[in-house]
């Protein structure tokens, strides 16, 4: 079995869920099967999942992974195996006990508009990281939304799955889905990976350019790196630059990509002196 076969196993028979046809299903989480109220969507239409509790998703490769902590290798041999797991079959939540206003009011934020970025306390914000204002807006957003009754308004950056990672100058979170952000380049054969838009932007603005030439990914965070695994395991790319954190987090991820390809080339020792690119950009005297 290879990864487009295993995509194609129906989440709902893999988790041993009864549908009715509907579209999208609400269960208890695999993850905490024991939880009160269903935080685990499944589109079936997509075949795709989103545990809003733990604010991962993805396809049926990255729900064996996050089950088992395994990588890319493990979770497809599993599936070529057996289809099952050994956790307690999934409860279905009926429509009339979780509907959709239900979603948004527990987990979700409701948007109220999405529009360019010209905001002044956005732009003050942007202008205070040494982020160049014009490279901005070509890459973000700026997003007005209600959770809980309260108003609020950020940065937004879209990623792959159509959700947004938000950020203000006091709080970043994500709207939607979690999910990595691919920018294609016209390099074939070049990728570079960047933890989170603040430090790719920063690297845009060091560099004096609006785009990369090479493939660009936004992992949007570190618990996201198991979702390149099937993309390096491919010949694809020829060179990985990696544009990770000095500290803890970013090391164990360098050191999990390293295993993955050995293709991936460290460039955090441009700003080896600092935590990451932001904060070699703020602190450089040439800034």
């Amino acid at each position: 079995m290879n990864s487009t076969e295993a995509k194609q196993i129906p989440l709902t028979d893999f988790l041993k869920v009864d549908v009715t046809g509907k579209e999208e299903i609400w269960i208890t989480s695999p993850f905490n099967p024991e939880e009160k109220t269903a935080s685990f969507k499944i589109n079936t239409s997509k075949n795709v999942w989103y545990d809003f509790a733990r604010g991962e998703g993805g396809n049926i490769l990255d729900l064996v992974m996050a089950l088992n902590n395994c990588d890319f290798k493990e979770a497809l041999k599993r599936l070529s195996n057996n289809h099952t797991f050994s956790f307690s079959q999934a409860k279905k939540i009926p429509s009339s006990n979780h509907t959709e206003s239900n979603d948004k009011k527990n987990y979700q934020q409701e948007i109220n508009k999405i529009q360019s970025l010209e905001n002044p306390a956005l732009v003050s914000y942007l202008e205070s990281r040494k982020i160049n204002i014009d490279i901005a807006k070509i890459y973000l957003k700026e997003i007005y939304y209600t959770q809980k009754d309260k108003k609020y308004f950020a940065l937004a950056f879209e990623n792959d799955s159509l959700g947004f990672e938000t950020r203000n100058p006091y709080f970043k979170g994500c709207i939607g889905s979690k999910n990595i952000t691919t920018i294609k380049g016209r390099e074939k054969g070049k990728l570079s990976i960047f933890e989170g838009f603040i430090d790719f932007l920063s690297a845009l603005t060091h560099f004096e350019t609006n785009f990369f030439k090479s493939d660009v990914i936004i992992l949007n965070s570190v618990s996201n790196k198991k979702k390149l695994e099937e993309l390096l395991y491919s010949d694809l790319y020829n060179k990985v630059y990696l544009f990770l954190d000095n500290d803890k987090a970013g090391n164990e991820t360098k050191s999990y990509l390293y295993n993955i390809n050995n293709n991936c080339i460290d460039c955090s020792n441009l700003y080896k002196d600092y935590k990451d690119f932001n904060c070699f950009l703020n602190l450089d005297d040439n800034n």
